[in-house]
């Protein structure tokens, strides 16, 4: 699971390569940045320079940068509207002033309270502006944040199934990211529909210090074993599957401890350890026996 910075890296050489998905969902922990991930992807998509990183400079940039660009979408959970059918332009306004104060907080924000959601009124809005050709530029982009709280609603169904149709088939002019730290809880006809990337947070572990990172670590190994011993394979992809993200952190930081002693031995093991971790990442993908897959990542945690 690549980290932010190596994943800007590659999404932006996709989208120079024009092999970049036209519906996505980037995947990790809460709290580690998916969603700047996804508008720094949008700025890059929307930028006027010809290739790499988002120029900055431009004016697609600047717009974009602030949130202000009207071919950038970004819509995320809400309290839930007076009207139940709202207008468009009520969600607009609402989601425009809900984006102006995390702007004034400096993009820092907290994860949305358990009745925020995203409901019909914005899945209907997001419909709309999907089938309007772009504002400015050539492309649209479309992020919605924290996506398993999407909300299916009796009576909706013909707002359900065109968003479906298109997650399946964007606009040629559209592109559409979803972000979520529970890719369990999303409905199944959106994970069939959009190619899942993983982010891992970059920098050290948050809240801990680098020299505890080998008791954390022998923590997580005894934590994962304990999920594993509860669930079978069909269960396993949302508190098991947190278990292996944290456990690439930590061996990360085990790796960054080794290095600052000088111990390049317990450095290599810790890589060979997240080697061995992406590996179970793809298993639980195939969905193979939590249990076969500890015993995998185990090997990886050994001193």
């Amino acid at each position: 699971m690549p980290a932010v910075d190596t994943l800007k890296e590659r999404l932006a050489a996709s989208a120079d390569a024009g092999r970049l998905p036209s519906a996505m969902a980037f995947v990790g922990p809460s709290g580690i940045g998916k969603q700047r991930l996804a508008l720094w992807l949008g700025q890059r998509l929307l930028c006027t320079a010809p290739a790499g990183k988002p120029c900055g400079t431009c004016q697609a940039c600047a717009w974009a940068a602030s949130l202000r660009h009207p071919d950038l979408t970004w819509v995320f959970p809400r309290p839930r509207l007076k009207d139940s059918d709202a207008s468009a332009d009520t969600v607009w306004e609402d989601l425009s002033s809900a984006i102006a104060e995390r702007r004034d907080a400096g993009w820092v924000y907290g994860p949305p309270s358990g009745s925020d959601a995203i409901y019909v009124s914005t899945v209907r809005a997001l419909l709309a502006r999907m089938a309007m050709r772009p504002a400015i530029g050539s492309r649209k982009v479309i992020v919605i944040g924290d996506a398993e709280r999407m909300v299916p609603q009796e009576g909706a169904e013909a707002a359900a199934n065109a968003f479906l149709k298109a997650l399946e088939e964007p606009p040629a002019d559209t592109t559409i990211i979803l972000t979520t730290s529970r890719p369990d809880a999303l409905l199944p006809t959106i994970r069939s529909r959009v190619v899942m990337i993983r982010v891992a947070p970059d920098g050290a572990l948050p809240m801990h210090r680098a020299a505890d990172a080998s008791a954390l670590l022998d923590a997580q190994g005894q934590d994962l074993y304990r999920v594993a011993l509860r669930q079978g394979a069909a269960g396993a992809r949302g508190a098991f599957a947190e278990r292996l993200d944290a456990l690439t952190v930590g061996l990360h930081a085990r790796a960054r401890d080794a290095i600052a002693r000088g111990d390049n031995e317990s450095a290599r093991r810790a890589v060979e350890g997240v080697t061995r971790v992406e590996q179970a990442k793809d298993m639980l993908e195939n969905n193979v026996n939590p249990q076969l897959i500890t015993a995998v990542v185990l090997m990886g945690l050994r001193p």
